[in-house]
Order: C-alpha cells, then sequence, then structure tokens
C-alpha cells in the first residue's frame, strides 16, 4: 500500500517504508512541513505508528532529517522514550551530519547547530 502518511494504514505489516517531511516552520509547503520538534514531529509520529502494526519480526525503515541541538537528537531521544524496548528493537544511525545547512538561517532553527540525515530500523521482536 503506497499513502501519503499512516491514516488508514493496518496491519499487520512486514514492512513499513517512511520518509516524512522533515523542515520547521514552513507550513506554506504541503511536503517539506514536518510539524514541531523543529520539523521531527511527523517522523516521530510515522515511526510510532508504523510500529504499532508490525507484525512479529516485521520492520519499519525511516529516512528523515533530525535537528541536532546542544549535541543532542531529540528525534532519537524521543524514539528511545516512547517506542518500547521490550517488543521493539531500534537501529539508528546518523547518514549524513549536515544536510540542508540554509535552512539554519530561519528562525524556526535559530538553536540548532545542524540538520542530519538519520535512518531508523525498528524492527518488531518475535
Amino acid at each position: 500500500m503506497l499513502t501519503d502518511g499512516m491514516e488508514g494504514v493496518e496491519g499487520p505489516a512486514d514492512l513499513v517504508v517512511a520518509n516524512p517531511p522533515f523542515i520547521a516552520g514552513d507550513g506554506e509547503r504541503t511536503y517539506r512541513d514536518g510539524g514541531d520538534m523543529h520539523g521531527a514531529r511527523l517522523s516521530l509520529q510515522w515511526t510510532l505508528a508504523g510500529a504499532r502494526i508490525l507484525a512479529p519480526s516485521g520492520r519499519m525503515v525511516l529516512y528523515t532529517g533530525s535537528a541536532i541541538v546542544d549535541g543532542r537528537d531529540p528525534l532519537r531521544e524521543a524514539l528511545e522514550v516512547q517506542l518500547d524496548m521490550e517488543r521493539f528493537n531500534l537501529d539508528y544511525a546518523e547518514l549524513d551530519p549536515d544536510i540542508f545547512g540554509g535552512q539554519l538561517a530561519s528562525k524556526a532553527y535559530g538553536d540548532v547547530e545542524r540538520i542530519a540525515a538519520v535512518g531508523a530500523v525498528v524492527t518488531r521482536r518475535p
């Protein structure tokens, strides 16, 4: 099933692949606005929604951007807290340390050091 979000997606699913919008403060362009959390809100929501519909041993693959603030990755931290680590495994990696540097000049990124391209794989334990 190909969708533009997680609404209406039912499980169980063996594989969910997502590349949600991740830019902050760009509500006038539909695809780019990732919501609050410096644009990471949709990435968090889609990942949590995707994890809920995974079949045992199913995987959710996420490619997105995450704003790095004070050396921390708030998206990674939120996933580590909100995913049930007894039911899921999270593999998370920074794929490119600095993308969309021009966005840092906008007011929405005033406290952001850089925007990293990140990948995450959430696997439901059998």
